[in-house]
């Protein structure tokens, strides 16, 4: 997603990810702007009893490459690629873990509805 923001009175704009991410961890009085962009969110709580650990994860990774969609995956203030499976184990999510999966794209309604639909499955098991 391509965002505008301001540190300090400075417009700087870029692509969100890591290099934003780091922007605005370093200040306290920032601002996003979206630029033409709308974003799906949900929030949902993982039941499945091992959480979302190897074998639930890679259901849930191949799940979300059916997507065009860029999709992320949120723990408190951690936020990684949702198609990434190393970054979804990195995530440490346990039974009772609220996450929030957000997604950018043609397709992001379907995107979030399916993966909210395998967690409320507890991923198939």
């Amino acid at each position: 997603m391509f965002v505008k923001f301001s540190i300090d009175g400075k417009t700087k704009s870029g692509y969100d990810g890591i290099i934003v991410t780091s922007y605005l961890k370093l200040f306290t009085q920032t601002w996003i702007e979206k630029e033409s962009c709308s974003m799906y969110t949900q929030e949902i709580i993982v039941n499945n009893e091992v959480g979302l650990h190897a074998r639930p994860a890679t259901f849930f990774i191949q799940k979300a490459n059916e997507f065009k969609s860029g999709i992320w995956v949120e723990k408190e203030d951690r936020r990684v690629n949702a198609k990434s499976l190393l970054g979804v184990l990195s995530l440490g999510i346990v039974k009772g873990t609220t996450i929030t999966l957000i997604a950018d794209g043609t397709d992001e309604k379907e995107a979030v509805g399916a993966l909210v639909e395998l967690v409320k499955d507890n991923f198939g098991e």
